[in-house]
């Protein structure tokens, strides 16, 4: 079973985790989603499981504390996606991971983003 790394970064509140959420739910996983809103610290790992292979979310925080912690992500990851106005987050993209792929979801992911990402692993 093959493993896919995609990278979720954006700024601070821009919906990425629950992004995360909702591609796990369109694949058909069980989540169970916190009853309240706490920000993510550094960086969390979702797993998204299907047929072919494990599709690891690293859900970044968006809070500009954490953004050099974040670069470090990017050697690593197969894929890229910006959630909210890329502001900022495009130019570190373009200048620390130029060669990955990248999604920009825009301010309100719908499920069009959804299906660009799990596109993204499954080519």
């Amino acid at each position: 079973m093959a493993t896919a790394k995609i990278l979720v970064v954006g700024n601070y509140q821009s919906g990425k985790t629950t992004l995360c959420y909702d591609v796990m739910e369109e694949l058909g996983n069980k989540v169970t989603r916190p009853a309240w809103y706490t920000a993510t610290k550094g960086v969390e790992v979702k797993y998204v499981i299907d047929d072919l292979q494990v599709v690891k979310l690293l859900d970044c925080a968006g809070h500009p504390d954490y953004r050099g912690f974040t670069e470090i992500y990017y050697e690593s990851a197969d894929a890229v996606v910006v959630v909210g106005p890329p502001g900022d987050w495009a130019e570190q993209v373009r200048d620390v991971a130029g060669y990955i792929p990248v999604v920009h979801t825009g301010t309100e992911p719908n499920l069009a983003d959804l299906g660009q990402i799990v596109s993204l692993w499954r080519e």
